[in-house]
Formats: C-alpha cells, sequence, structure tokens
C-alpha cells in the first residue's frame, strides 16, 4: 500500500546502504523540536547520516528552508515525506499526543521501498550528546528492534500494567528510540497489526503499548539509558560518560517557556532526577546554534503552565513575574471550572 502523497528530496542519494538512516515523525507543532534534534546529531556525528522526516500536514516555506539550509551545510540527504493518514483517524489520540504518533508505524513500509534495511527511529523530543555510529552496528540477529526499557520510580505499578496489557513477562520499552530490522518488520507486518490493535482498545500509551504487545521477545531490550536516557531515569542509573540520547520524556519540553531558566542549579526539590535539569540548558544552547535560533518559546496553554512559569520566576528571584504569571495561572483556573 503507498501511504505517501509526496515527498520532497534533498540531496538525495540511490544507495541507502552505505548510510546510517534516521526516521522522525512530526508536524507543525514540533518541527522546531525536529530541527533542533537532527542539528545536535549533525553536531556530534562525523559519519554519514540520512534523514527521513515523516511529516503531517503542510510545511511552510520558513522550515522547508531550514531543513534544506541542514542538508546542504551539512552535505547530508533529508527526505520529506508527506502521508497519507486517513486509516489513522479513528485511533485514539490525546491532547498532547496527536496521530502523527502512529506514523513510525507505517514509516518502515515507506522505507522499505526506498531501499532501506535498519533505520534508527527517533522522537523529535530527543538531544543527541555524543557519536551514535556504534548503535547501527548492533547485531539484530533475528529479532525487530532494539530499544531500551522504560525506566520507573514506581516499578511495581508497571508490573501490574504489563499484566493488564497481556505481556508474560514486565520489560516494557519506550518506543521513542528504536533501531528497526526493516525486512523483518515488514515480513511480520507488524505496522498492520499494530494499527488493527490500537482500532480494537483505546490504550492509555497508544502505539507504544502496542508495540509492546506485538514485539515482547521479539526485541533487544537493553536495560541502560545510553541512547534513550528518559526524565524518568533516577541519579543514581545515570551516567554521564555513556549517555549518548537525552529524551525529555513527559510534558515539560525544552522549548517550553516555562522551562528557560532551568539549569544545573534549578531542580526545585527533585533531588532525584536532578541529573535532567542542566539538559534543558543544553538544549536551549543546542537550539540557540541551530536554524530555529530565533523561534520564541511556546508561551503556557494551560494554568497547569502558568503555575510552572511562576514557580520557575520565583526560584529565580524574578518576583514581579513571578506575580504576573500567578494572576494568569488564577485566571486560567478560574475558567477551566
Amino acid at each position: 500500500m503507498n501511504h505517501i502523497m509526496k515527498k520532497i528530496a534533498f540531496n538525495e542519494i540511490s544507495d541507502y546502504s552505505k548510510v546510517y538512516s534516521i526516521a522522525v515523525c512530526t508536524d507543525k507543532n514540533v518541527v522546531r523540536a525536529m530541527g533542533v534534534l537532527l542539528f545536535s546529531i549533525l553536531q556530534n556525528n562525523p559519519s554519514r547520516f540520512a534523514f527521513h522526516i515523516f511529516f503531517r500536514g503542510k510545511l511552510d516555506l520558513e522550515n522547508k528552508t531550514k531543513i534544506q539550509y541542514l542538508s546542504e551545510e551539512f552535505h547530508v540527504p533529508i527526505i520529506i515525506y508527506f502521508m497519507k493518514d486517513e486509516m489513522l483517524y479513528d485511533l485514539h489520540k490525546t491532547e498532547n499526543i496527536s496521530i502523527t504518533a502512529y506514523y513510525r508505524l507505517l514509516m518502515p513500509y515507506v522505507l522499505e521501498e526506498e531501499g532501506v534495511t535498519k533505520v534508527l527511529y527517533l522522537d523529535v523530543d530527543m538531544l543527541c550528546k555524543g557519536n551514535i555510529e556504534e548503535l547501527f552496528s548492533i547485531d539484530m540477529q533475528k529479532n525487530i528492534a532494539y530499544v531500551v526499557k522504560g525506566f520507573t520510580s514506581i516499578p511495581e505499578w508497571w508490573k501490574r500494567y504489563c499484566a493488564f496489557l497481556g505481556m508474560r513477562g514486565n520489560r516494557y520499552f519506550n518506543s521513542g528510540m528504536m533501531l528497526i530490522n526493516i525486512p523483518t518488520y515488514i515480513r511480520q507486518d507488524i505496522g498492520n497489526k499494530a494499527i488493527q490493535l490500537a482500532r480494537e482498545e483505546n490504550y492509555k500509551y497508544m502505539d507504544q503499548d502496542v508495540l509492546n504487545i506485538l514485539l515482547e521477545d521479539k526485541v533487544i531490550c537493553d536495560t541502560a539509558s545510553q541512547y534513550n536516557c528518559t526524565m524518568s531515569v533516577r541519579n543514581h542509573e545515570f551516567d554521564e560518560n555513556k549517555v549518548k540520547i537525552v529524551h525529555f520524556t513527559g510534558s515539560k519540553k525544552p522549548w517550553k517557556l516555562y522551562t528557560t531558566l532551568w539549569d544545573s542549579n534549578y531542580c526545585f526539590g527533585d533531588k532525584e532526577h536532578s541529573w535532567k535539569y542542566s539538559y534543558y540548558e543544553q538544549w536551549r544552547i543546542c537550539a540557540g546554534q541551530s536554524p530555529w535560533k530565533n523561534v520564541p518559546y511556546d508561551k503556557p496553554k494551560s494554568y497547569t503552565e502558568w503555575r510552572y512559569l511562576s514557580d520557575m520566576y520565583r526560584h529565580a528571584g524574578e518576583y514581579k513575574k513571578a506575580c504576573n504569571a500567578y494572576v494568569k495561572y488564577l485566571l486560567y483556573k478560574l475558567k477551566s471550572r
């Protein structure tokens, strides 16, 4: 089945066996995050990569030009695929996660037609901080993917959740980073099976739940956070010298206005995960060096986010701004009732 409406190619090549393919799925709401991720990869890796962007909706000229600049500046192929996604319309989505999340299920089918046999899928809310070339040398054998287990401070809850999903074990992985063995994925028709399963029930973690159900015992599941260090990783599990990819899971993204003063000195009582705050600053530094450096940070969209902004200013000693944000918090909270 053809899942593509059209594609735009910058520095396109005919043989993808000579490069490392990386895929991302995005839309206009997080195109800046996607650009910063790509920029961070290119900054830290001398190897030859090809990027495959699966885009939902219309890409404006400004962002198209910035993506083209990355391709030309770093001499890398960047291919943008505009998806046909009618088959995904009836699938479960949330306020913060659109059906774009399901694009990763269809992505291997498209890349197979491009001649790609192995692809690294990455969520756009990530930052690369080191060389990831070794990741592509992992021997997949008969496994469908290489993944990293989900880290949590409430393991007993996750054990119960895995049982609720019908999984035999409790090795639940975060699907934000997957090195996919495309021929095996296609042979077992994982994408179409996943969409069908997602259509039958509204899973809490959407496509991630579905992939964990279908891929149990069919993946290499790493217990180290080196290539997918989520915000749930605790200080004693974090190794700064080994971590290559930081994943800003949860709602507190580094492009949100209420995180713009977060750094290694912030913490704000979260001592168990204090390592992560310096990476918000590192993301801002990377964004400031990228073609997206002048894009404004996202303003609060809910009363909770206005409270976060007030807390940030108060912690920084900017009390006037903190009071103004707190007033907005109260107004938004009253409107929500």
